[in-house]
């Protein structure tokens, strides 16, 4: 479609005076906006409506091929005011055709292409506007010269060819046609056409987690998918384990069949028997079961981590295992070989602990709420609701130390108390119950 772009309307035709298909009335054009301001104010809303159909008439009926053509008007995506000839009804452009006449520069870097025809189709595919230097330009509508420009040494005027849009994309799902894996809603939509090669994709789906491309070639018959997480994607742990999981099933002798399909017929557009993934990075076992555990977490507090693009920390760890076993397994338990020191500013409690260990060195007791701070996992606060740690087979380390020490204490004051393993059976299991913190609070 060719638009002439202007910076004023010229008007065609009598002047400021304007007249409508009603009867025997002749108005100036400021009157017609008064009036319609009045009407707008009053709210007579049909009667504006009435007022501007009569103006849009009375605009289309001074059109030269008037009743077969009209004038269009509008604002192009750039922001600049254009004028247009289209048809008045469908298969006017059969009686009364649009034909033109030009004589364009093309631009160095298009010379390439040997016919206006497979510009025309590069313009197309690409989705590409093609500014030429305009130097004579006629065009008709059946014997009617409607325009007529003759380019001078100083015009350095310009013509622009703007494509007709792709149509919008159609909601479609991808999936594995043995129902183990699918994304289940996905705008899908041309995105370039390359001679023979199609390209399809949701480039245009701003919230999709991943970006699906499907690359055709109509001569050779060959498709291929091309999957990868998006910004948003790649911070979610859900579709971080959805990704990987296509990427394992696709490395499996045996494999499903991956379909692409139209959900309004729930057709298959198009379904492969034989399909590779595109990405060739292994992921270590031990990051895919930490992914897993975080999943599990946010399924049972209802929240949505904003996953890190980074190695995860020793803290981050601990507490991924600590939260995800209290929940699965209500503790947390492993074997206990290094070290662990707790806090005490009780005398009494401390002559407690040591009389116990006194009379066996092997202990086994609990510590309730050894720590109620709030702390923070991947974007997301939580407070500490219920907090237990139960030792079995540990001892003190160094008792006489410590019994020293707490016969100097005074009040308000605090020994460090250092437990150690006792045997190869020595254990610790840990409870963490906590509830996320709103953080819009």
């Amino acid at each position: 479609m060719f638009k002439k772009i202007k910076n004023s309307v010229l008007q065609r035709g009598m002047g400021n005076i304007s007249i409508f298909k009603s009867k025997n009335v002749t108005v100036n054009q400021i009157q017609v906006m008064d009036q319609m301001q009045r009407y707008l104010q009053n709210g007579e809303v049909d009667n504006a409506v009435t007022l501007l159909k009569q103006m849009e008439d009375f605009v289309h009926s001074r059109h030269p091929c008037a009743p077969f053509w009209k004038y269009e008007f509008g604002i192009d995506k750039n922001g600049r005011k254009y004028i247009s000839h289209v048809p008045a009804f469908a298969g006017a452009e059969k009686e009364m055709p649009l034909t033109g006449r030009m004589y364009v520069v093309i631009p160095s870097h298009y010379k390439k292409f040997k016919t206006m025809k497979n510009l025309l189709n590069f313009s197309y595919g690409m989705q590409q506007e093609i500014e030429f230097d305009l130097k004579s330009l006629k065009t008709w509508i059946g014997e009617t010269l409607i325009d007529e420009f003759e380019a001078t040494e100083s015009s350095n005027t310009k013509i622009k060819l703007i494509p007709s849009e792709f149509p919008p994309p159609l909601p479609m799902k991808l999936y594995l046609k043995d129902n183990s894996w699918s994304i289940d809603y996905l705008l899908i939509g041309a995105e370039r056409i390359e001679g023979s090669t199609i390209t399809l994709s949701n480039h245009k789906q701003n919230d999709a987690p991943m970006a699906i491309e499907l690359i055709m070639n109509l001569s050779l018959s060959t498709a291929n998918f091309n999957i990868k997480l998006t910004d948003g994607g790649v911070n979610s742990v859900k579709y971080i384990l959805k990704y990987l999981d296509l990427v394992d099933k696709s490395k499996k002798t045996s494999k499903p069949e991956l379909a692409l399909k139209l959900l309004e017929n729930d057709t298959d557009v198009i379904s492969s028997p034989n399909w590779d993934f595109n990405d060739n990075e292994e992921t270590e076992p031990e990051v895919y079961i930490t992914l897993k555990k975080v999943h599990h977490i946010e399924e049972e507090y209802s929240i949505e981590f904003m996953f890190p693009n980074r190695a995860f920390t020793d803290f981050e760890l601990y507490i991924i295992d600590v939260l995800y076993h209290t929940v699965k397994d209500g503790y947390f338990r492993r074997d206990f070989k290094d070290s662990y020191t707790i806090t005490i500013d009780n005398y009494s409690e401390i002559q407690k602990l040591l009389g116990i260990h006194d009379k066996d060195s092997c202990l086994n007791f609990q510590l309730a709420n050894p720590s109620n701070d709030p702390f923070e996992l991947f974007g997301i606060k939580f407070k500490p609701v219920s907090n237990q740690v139960i030792f079995d087979n540990v001892k003190l380390d160094m008792p006489e130390k410590l019994r020293m020490k707490s016969k100097l204490l005074d009040a308000g004051e605090h020994v460090n108390v250092k437990l150690i393993a006792y045997n190869d059976e020595s254990y610790i299991s840990e409870r963490l119950i906590v509830e996320p913190i709103n953080n819009n609070l």
